[in-house]
C-alpha cells in the first residue's frame, strides 16, 4: 500500500519540485519510504506503506527492462504468478507483489497481465523505449488513482490534494448539486473542477495526449444451473481461498468486527485457516487483533454481539472495544476528516469510520493491516432495498401467491425500515433536498436515467460495479490511510462477484434470510443464533443524536454559510435549516439530508476557506451538453 504519483509532458519538463511536493503531501499515505524517477518530461514517485516484504528490496519505483513502476494497493495472488513466471525462467530479487507485476507485464502485457490478477491496485508505469505512460484500476476501484491537466502535461496521483502542488484546485457546482440532491451519477469527475478518476477496471497508455480508457474487465451475469448443495461447496470454498489471500503480509494484520455475519464470519473462517496451520510472517493467532466499535446509542450499539462473536471463537482475548460518542466529535476532528477525505461522504457513518482507525492507530501504532466486512451486503443482496427487487422477481418467476409467502418470511426487514424507504422510493428526501438549492445550480444536475434493474442480480451487479459500493470504499481508503493503515476487504473480490452472479436470486434470499448462500457455508463455523439472526444494523452512526449534539456549531455555520455565499444554498433555507436543528425538528428520514449540508459546509471551508466567493459557483460551470 503506498501513494503513487505520475506526470508525463507532451511538450516542455516537468517541474521537479512541484512533482516532489505532490509526493509529500501524501506522506501518511507511505511514511516508510519515498522514491522518484524523474528523466525532464516524465516523472514517477512513491510514497511507500512496507507490508510485503518491507525490506530496501521493495523500493519503489522498481525497474524491469524498459519498464519504470509504481503500484499503490496489493497482487494478492502474487506467489502463483511468482511461481509460474519461475517456470517461465525468470528470478526475483524480493519477495513482493510489485516485482511480479512488473515482470507479469513484460511477459504477457498489461491487459493480459490485468486478467490474470486478484487484488486491489493502482499502478501507473513508463515504457523508456516507447516514451509512453501506462497506468491501470483495480476492477472495483478499491485503490484509487487521480488525473488532471496542467499546461502541456498530464499528472496521476491517489489523492486529490496532491494536484495543489502543482495546479489552483476549485469546487465542481456540478458535483455539490449532485451530492446535495442525492443524485448518485456514474461519472468520473470529482468534487474538484479539472481533477477526474480513472475509471475502475480501467487502463490507458499515453504519450501526454488523450487517455483513451480501455476496459480489461466486465462483470458477468449470466446464471447457471446450481444444485443447492454443489452452490454451498462452491461458495464455501471460494470465499475461504479469498480470506486466504487477504491474510498475506510480512507486519502486523488485524480485524473490524461488528454484530453482523459479514466480519464474522471473516473472522471464523481466518480461525478456521490458522488452526487448520496456515503460517503467515506478519501474524499468528495470538498476535492478531480483533477491533469492534461502542457508540452512544443502545438501539444501535453492535460490541455485545461483536464480544459474543470473539468469545465463541476463542479470541475474546484478542479483542478490542473502541468507544465513540458525540463528545469525540468537534468542529477541529470534523475539518481534520474532511481533509483527508477530500470529498464529502455518503453520511455520518464516514465519522464512526474516522474515529475508529483513529482509536486502532492510538492502540497499536505500529498496526498496517486492516480487514473489513466491506462489500458484503452488495455481493450477497444484504440490504433491505434489495427486497422489493427480488418480491418483484419472484412475483414474475412464481406468481403473486409465492411472493405473499416470501415476504410474510422477510417481514423483520420489510418493516424495519419500511417508512424510510419508501419515502426515498417515492423521492419524498430528493424533493426536499432539491428545494433548498438555488434554481441556477439545480440547472447544472443532469437528469437521471437509472440503469433498467429487472432481476435482483441486475441490482447487485450496478451496486457491485459503482454507485454506493464505490463511494465508500473511497471514504474508507481516504480515512484509514490518514493514519498509515490499509484497508483489505476479502467481499469486494471479482471470483466472487462472478460467483455470486451466476446464482439464482433464491439462494441470496430464501427462508425469510438475506445472505443465505453464505450464512449456509460458514455453518457449524459460529454459533447459530449469531449466524442466523435476522437482525440488519451494519456499521451505523446515531444521525439524529449526534446531529442534535452538533445543533450549536450547524446553526453558527448556517448563520454565515459559505454555501450561500456561493450561491449553492437559498438563503432562507439555510436559516430554516439551522432553526430545526436547534429546535429538534429533525426526523430520523430527513437527518442525513442535514448531515450532507454540515460536510458540504465544511468542505468548502477546509479547501476554499481563503478563496474570493464573489463569483457564484453556478457561473463557474456551464451546463453540461
Amino acid at each position: 500500500m503506498c501513494g503513487i504519483a505520475g506526470a508525463l509532458a507532451k511538450e516542455g519538463t516537468i517541474d521537479y519540485e512541484g512533482f516532489k511536493k505532490m509526493l509529500e503531501l501524501m506522506v501518511h499515505r507511505g511514511p516508510d519510504d519515498e522514491g522518484m524517477f524523474y528523466s525532464n518530461i516524465v516523472a514517477l514517485g512513491n510514497r511507500r506503506l512496507s507490508i510485503l516484504d518491507p525490506t530496501p528490496n521493495g523500493k519503489q519505483p522498481m525497474a524491469r527492462g524498459d519498464l519504470v513502476l509504481v503500484l499503490n494497493g496489493e497482487i494478492y495472488n502474487y506467489r502463483e504468478l511468482r511461481e509460474e513466471l519461475r517456470q517461465i525462467g525468470y528470478s526475483f530479487n524480493s519477495d513482493t507483489d510489485t516485482e511480479v507485476l512488473l515482470t507479469a507485464i513484460l511477459e504477457w502485457g498489461l491487459e493480459n497481465a490485468l486478467k490474470k490478477i486478484i487484488g486491489m491496485y493502482a499502478f501507473l508505469f513508463y515504457n523508456k523505449s516507447k516514451g509512453i505512460l501506462c497506468g491501470a484500476r483495480d476492477r472495483f476501484g478499491i485503490k484509487p488513482l487521480l488525473y488532471a491537466r496542467q499546461g502541456n502535461a498530464v499528472y496521476f496521483a491517489s489523492e486529490i490534494k496532491a494536484f495543489k502542488a502543482i495546479m489552483e484546485l476549485k469546487p465542481n457546482a456540478r458535483r455539490i448539486a449532485q451530492y446535495l440532491s442525492f443524485n448518485r451519477p456514474k461519472t468520473n469527475e470529482t468534487f474538484f473542477e479539472g481533477v477526474f478518476s480513472v475509471p475502475p477496471a480501467s487502463y490507458f497508455c499515453t504519450d501526454g495526449g488523450d487517455l483513451g480508457f480501455k476496459r480489461y474487465w466486465y462483470l458477468n451475469t449470466q446464471e447457471r444451473d446450481w444444485r443447492i448443495q454443489d452452490a454451498v461447496t462452491e461458495w464455501k470454498r471460494a470465499f475461504e481461498d479469498s480470506v486466504r489471500l487477504h491474510l498475506r503480509t510480512d507486519v502486523p494484520l488485524a480485524f473490524a468486527l461488528s454484530g453482523g455475519v459479514d466480519s464474522s464470519s471473516l473472522l471464523a473462517f481466518t480461525k478456521k485457516l490458522l488452526d487448520e496451520g496456515l503460517k503467515e510472517r506478519g501474524f499468528t493467532e495470538d498476535s492478531l487483533k480483533v477491533f469492534t466499535v461502542s457508540v452512544d446509542d443502545e438501539d444501535i450499539d453492535e460490541s455485545k454481539y461483536a464480544k459474543d462473536i470473539a468469545k465463541s471463537l476463542g479470541l475474546e482475548k484478542n479483542l478490542e472495544v473502541i468507544k465513540v460518542s458525540s463528545s469525540n466529535i468537534s468542529m477541529d476532528e470534523l475539518k481534520k476528516m474532511i481533509y483527508y477525505l477530500e470529498e464529502p461522504p455518503e453520511g455520518p457513518s464516514s465519522i464512526l469510520h474516522w474515529l475508529m482507525m483513529e482509536g486502532v492507530k492510538k492502540s497499536s501504532k505500529d498496526l498496517k493491516v486492516l480487514i473489513n466486512g466491506q462489500g458484503g451486503d452488495e455481493l450477497l443482496a444484504g440490504y433491505h432495498a434489495y427486497i422489493p427487487i427480488y418480491l418483484r422477481e419472484v412475483i414474475a418467476k412464481r406468481g403473486i401467491l409465492r411472493a405473499m409467502e416470501e415476504a410474510w418470511k422477510l417481514r423483520s426487514y420489510i418493516m424495519d425500515k419500511f417508512t424510510l424507504g419508501l419515502k426515498v422510493m417515492l423521492g419524498f428526501r430528493k424533493r426536499v433536498s432539491t428545494g433548498i438549492l438555488n434554481d441556477e445550480v439545480l440547472s447544472l444536475i443532469d437528469s437521471e436515467q437509472g440503469e433498467k434493474i429487472v432481476s435482483l442480480n441486475d441490482a447487485l451487479m450496478k451496486d457491485l460495479t459503482g454507485g454506493r459500493l464505490l463511494e465508500i470504499l473511497r471514504t474508507e481508503d481516504r480515512s484509514s490511510m490518514a493514519f498509515s493503515i490499509e484497508i483489505r476487504v476479502p467481499y469486494v473480490n471479482h471470483v466472487l462477484a462472478e460467483l455470486s452472479l451466476s446464482m439464482p436470486a433464491e439462494l441470496k434470499i430464501r427462508e425469510g434470510y438475506t445472505k443465505w448462500i453464505h450464512r449456509k457455508a460458514s455453518a457449524g463455523m459460529l454459533p447459530r443464533d449469531i449466524l442466523w439472526n435476522r437482525r440488519k444494523i451494519g456499521f451505523q452512526a446515531p444521525e439524529k443524536k449526534w446531529l442534535f449534539g452538533l445543533r450549536d456549531l450547524f446553526s453558527s455555520l448556517m448563520r454565515d454559510s459559505y454555501l450561500v455565499k456561493t450561491g449553492i444554498l437559498k438563503k432562507e433555507a439555510a436559516k430554516k435549516l439551522a432553526d430545526d436543528v436547534i429546535k429538534g425538528n429533525v426526523s430520523r428520514d430527513y437527518a442525513r439530508l442535514f448531515w450532507r449540508i454540515l460536510f458540504a459546509e465544511l468542505w468548502m471551508r477546509v479547501y476554499f476557506g481563503e478563496a474570493d466567493l464573489s463569483l457564484p459557483l453556478y457561473a463557474r460551470l456551464s451546463k453540461p451538453n
